[in-house]
């Protein structure tokens, strides 16, 4: 897959997913490359762009890859993949980045899912994402900051063994959770005793 994305076995692979919508920050993480790219010539970012159809911030996300002159450490993936798909560019990921600059609804799911398989998670110290993601089992950064953004990046590049025990105890706490059966007949628990007590 990265040979097919015209990467190179050794490079550390960068992925944000989500919608090009630049609330949720995909063009932090492209203003990050020139500074990552500094330091490490291999870092290379996927964008997994979900939409049905051709946008406007995508075109601004493409224009602004080639004004920065990182056209090359980068690759859109455009339209919604299926899982088997999804997995694959998740698997060769090294880290997932969610910075958003707002976020205007409950944590996306996304970010549990690929904790459960081990990935080390960047995201913003915004809203209940700090519950989530902690010091322990991921990195927070500040919104809008592609300096800080990418020094996490490049100590994550030089510090192996913190991305393995980032990710290890990202995947023993997303795994740990309660499943959703647990947390409906907990839910049903807490009705019926509500319900009694009327």
């Amino acid at each position: 897959l990265k040979m097919k994305l015209g990467f190179q076995c050794d490079d550390f692979i960068i992925t944000y997913m989500g919608s090009p919508c630049t609330l949720r920050g995909p063009d932090t993480v492209i203003r990050s490359m020139p500074k990552i790219l500094e330091k490490s010539e291999n870092a290379k970012l996927l964008i997994l762009s979900r939409r049905e159809s051709e946008t406007l911030e995508e075109g601004y996300l493409r224009k602004l890859t080639k004004q920065l002159g990182v056209l090359r450490h980068v690759r859109i993936i455009p339209g919604i993949l299926n899982r088997e798909k999804l997995s694959e560019f998740i698997n060769i990921s090294h880290v997932i980045v969610f910075p958003f600059k707002v976020l205007s609804s409950e944590p996306p799911l996304a970010i549990l899912e690929v904790m459960s398989l081990g990935k080390v998670v960047i995201t913003t110290n915004i809203s209940s994402l700090q519950e989530i993601v902690n010091k322990n089992r991921g990195i927070l950064v500040r919104p809008n900051d592609p300096k800080a953004l990418a020094k996490k990046i490049l100590f994550l590049i030089e510090h192996q063994e913190e991305l393995m025990r980032l990710g290890k105890n990202a995947q023993k706490y997303a795994t740990n959770l309660p499943s959703w059966e647990e947390i409906t007949q907990k839910t049903i628990h807490v009705l019926h005793e509500v319900a009694l007590e009327d």
